[in-house]
């Protein structure tokens, strides 16, 4: 991180908590639902009170909502995270007390001295940092740097993992997390259902990328993992998914499955993308 936005960072984030009430404002997806969860958490942890809205989008529609929620608390300050460069006239006009912790595109050319956004000191939002990412960086000036976690949500939830590999200011709170012991780095398949699905129905509802022969054919999915010499089932009976086996388990159907993609010609930058 450049000396610039840590020191910003620093000053913005000191301003920012000097208020008793809070209001914090965010995107209705992963990075936003991140970055909100990490304010709300900081903020608790500072004795602040805080309530929270998640709303799609910032319009004239839900401004009136944002503005009507702090009327209703005492003297608060609306804290817009995931949202907010783009859309800081019309928080004006509605908020008079706010701050701004965004990662997409600002609209105007010159920060606005209650906003961090990593745009203005030669970041690209859409992959060095997300908003969560842009949280997290003002909870560690304030001190706290055990939700590194959350933040590499948001940011993959934002699709800023490209390439299997996290960059730049992302990659600097997973390397925080995994000093803190919350996070642990290692190169593994990247394919949605590691925990939540059956070996064989993780591979089978796999489209992303397509694997031929398996997606969509549970029965071969499920000769593919035998024939390695993997057990489907667990000791009490149930399906195994992936994040139960051992890691020569996890080697082992890693291989396979890159084998299997050349022999079917895949691309390697597909292939690739599979890991991370």
């Amino acid at each position: 991180m450049n000396k610039e936005l840590k020191k910003d960072i620093a000053d913005f984030s000191k301003k920012l908590v000097d208020k008793d009430n809070f209001l914090a404002v965010s995107h209705h997806d992963a990075d936003g639902i991140s970055a909100c969860a990490i304010m709300v958490d900081v903020l608790g942890k500072l004795s602040r009170k805080v309530d929270f809205m998640i709303i799609k989008q910032l319009d004239s529609s839900t401004i009136t909502r944002v503005k009507e929620s702090s009327e209703e608390m005492t003297d608060p300050r609306v804290v817009f995270t995931d949202m907010g460069s783009g859309q800081l006239s019309l928080i004006e006009k509605n908020i008079e007390d706010f701050y701004v912790i965004d990662h997409h595109p600002p609209s105007r050319k010159e920060r606005h001295s209650r906003e961090i956004n990593p745009h203005f000191y030669g970041y690209d939002g859409g992959g060095d940092v997300s908003g969560s990412g842009m949280a997290y960086f003002v909870a560690k000036s304030l001190g706290y740097r055990d939700m590194a976690d959350i933040a590499i949500v948001g940011a993959v939830g934002d699709m800023q993992d490209y390439n299997g590999k996290l960059h730049s200011l992302n990659r600097i709170i997973l390397e925080d997390g995994a000093d803190e012991g919350i996070l642990k780095l290692g190169h593994d398949l990247r394919i949605f259902g590691r925990q939540s699905r059956p070996l064989p129905q993780m591979l089978a509802f796999c489209s992303d990328p397509f694997i031929p022969g398996l997606t969509g054919e549970v029965i071969a999915c499920r000769d593919f993992i035998e024939d390695l010499g993997i057990e489907l089932m667990n000791g009490e009976g149930n399906f195994r998914s992936y994040v139960e086996l051992s890691e020569e388990e996890r080697k082992d159907i890693s291989t396979a499955l890159y084998t299997r993609m050349l022999d079917f010609n895949t691309p390697e930058f597909i292939i690739h993308g599979m890991f991370g």
